[in-house]
């Protein structure tokens, strides 16, 4: 029988796209690459969010937390389910957008307390 071997702090972080230690949430990260919708809004995509959100909240819920994110976009009722989550969270939301930051990520973006961009961010709302 194999023994199933622990995954590294780092490891952990690139599959689920949550690093607790530091309180960085990373939307956008798929484990399986091939398949990758580009960190499309998805109940599954948004769920790790909010599950994260929550977590970070109950441990400490004054310190910020960071949301990094690239999308194209997705599901509008994600959004707005993801959007209500950080609408309620008592922690300050901080927004770090690369890439593209289209559709429903526009929308996150502004319902966060503070929006960073790197200078050749795409942002497109319709």
């Amino acid at each position: 029988m194999a023994e199933k071997t622990k995954k590294t702090e780092f490891e952990e972080i690139l599959s689920h796209g949550v690093d607790f230690k530091n309180r960085r949430i990373y939307f956008g990260l798929d484990s399986d690459w091939e398949d990758s919708t580009g960190g499309e809004f998805t109940w599954e995509s948004v769920e790790v969010v909010i599950r994260a959100l929550q977590k970070m909240a109950s441990d400490y819920r004054h310190a910020p937390i960071e949301l990094h994110m690239s999308s194209y976009g997705g599901q509008t009722d994600e959004m707005l389910r993801l959007y209500d989550a950080i609408q309620s969270c008592p922690c300050q939301i901080k927004f770090f957008g690369s890439g593209k930051i289209m559709s429903a990520a526009t929308w996150i973006m502004a319902g966060c307390d503070e929006r960073y961009l790197t200078p050749n961010t795409q942002v497109m709302l319709h």
